[in-house]
């Protein structure tokens, strides 16, 4: 997760809504100095602080992801036109079909992938 995009998102709903940090910190009940290292990336909010302050900003959490999910796709699109360069036309059609007949394993499998 980008950390440094949730900060500037969180920043960005509660600046729209005209709130000082502090007023953002009372309504999730925790410090000022906690939200401040959350809108800095110093600090790792816990998913049950994240929806607190999704709450009381009134958005949802995807509303606050969103630009971090947006990044990690645009990245991994860009990662395999890279890889894809430097092929020449058969193994691009190769790993192409290599691809389709692992989607669904991929689909069906529970994991967690490094970033």
């Amino acid at each position: 997760m980008d950390y440094t995009a949730l900060g500037v998102a969180i920043r960005k709903k509660r600046n729209e809504r005209g709130w000082k940090i502090a007023v953002l910190a009372d309504k999730v009940g925790v410090s000022e100095d906690f939200i401040g290292k959350i809108e800095r990336a110093t600090d790792i909010p816990s998913l049950q602080t994240i929806v607190a302050i999704a709450n009381a900003l009134e958005v949802s959490i995807d509303s606050l992801l969103r630009d971090d999910l947006a990044v990690i796709d645009v990245s991994l699109c860009e990662e395999l036109n890279c890889l894809l360069e430097n092929m020449n036309p058969k193994r691009k059609k190769l790993f192409l079909q290599f691809v389709r007949n692992n989607v669904d394993f991929f689909n069906k499998v529970d994991f967690e992938v490094d970033s």
